[in-house]
């Protein structure tokens, strides 16, 4: 588990005794990945359950400063903001993407494909002559 620890392939090759190509190797084989896949998403899990406590702190430490008569404007407003904006009920974020015939409309993360109007077609006139 040398890999999850952050470890070049230099390092993991040492640390095995083995030549950096058979390191990468064994890397490569589904059963270590699959293994490095589990460790990882156990990981993961973890860290989302602590963001997940740690939310509510978060958020009672937030209404603690906006209810706080001795907190500056500042802080408060900071305060306010901030619970807002993770509620969804910050300012609208608009981004548009062209491709050639759709254009995709983002809003707040939600993702919206629009048919584009067709661009005219070209006015073809005869050669004087």
């Amino acid at each position: 588990m040398c890999y999850l620890q952050g470890l070049s392939l230099a390092e993991i090759a040492s640390h095995l005794g083995v030549d950096p190509s058979v390191a990468w190797r064994r890397l490569q084989k589904p059963v270590v990945q699959a293994a490095i896949a589990r460790v990882q998403d156990e990981e993961q899990r973890k860290a989302m359950g602590t963001l997940k406590r740690l939310s509510a702190k978060a958020v009672r430490t937030a209404n603690r400063v906006m209810s706080d008569e001795g907190a500056s404007d500042a802080d408060a407003l900071r305060a306010a903001f901030g619970i807002l904006d993770r509620a969804g009920l910050g300012p609208t974020q608009k981004h548009e993407i062209e491709h050639d015939q759709v254009m995709e409309l983002v809003i707040n993360g939600e993702r919206l494909e629009m048919p584009r109007e067709p661009p005219p077609a070209p006015i073809l006139t005869e050669p004087d002559g």
